[in-house]
């Protein structure tokens, strides 16, 4: 049961940092990968694919929304989402999950 109260704390964690900067790419990538974590997939995308508009978009929002796609079986959406985040990925920028995306990028685009 902890890591259903780990994901609740994540919700909550993100909701009040959306609702702090609502106009953040990243806040509406937490909250959307916060969504996806509880099983929310819709509501999830609906935040994801609004944060990859945004003009502070980072490589992490995009990396999130090719994550649920490629997991609701969503490859030729996924694939256009990992063609995207590949041009990102050589960006000098603080991205945590780097490695993780380039190896997520490798196998939805081979």
């Amino acid at each position: 049961h902890n890591s259903h109260a780990a994901r609740n704390r994540a919700m909550e964690e993100a909701r009040a940092s959306f609702e702090a900067y609502p106009n953040s790419a990243l806040t509406l990538a937490a909250l959307g990968a916060a969504l996806h974590a509880i099983g929310n997939v819709e509501e999830a995308e609906q935040r994801l694919r609004a944060s990859v508009t945004k003009d502070d978009v980072q490589p992490e929002c995009v990396y999130l929304l090719g994550r649920l796609l490629s997991s609701t079986n969503r490859e030729r959406e996924a694939k256009e989402v990992a063609r995207r985040l590949a041009t990102m990925l050589n960006q000098p920028s603080v991205f945590v999950t780097r490695e993780s995306a380039k190896s997520w990028v490798a196998e939805i685009l081979r």
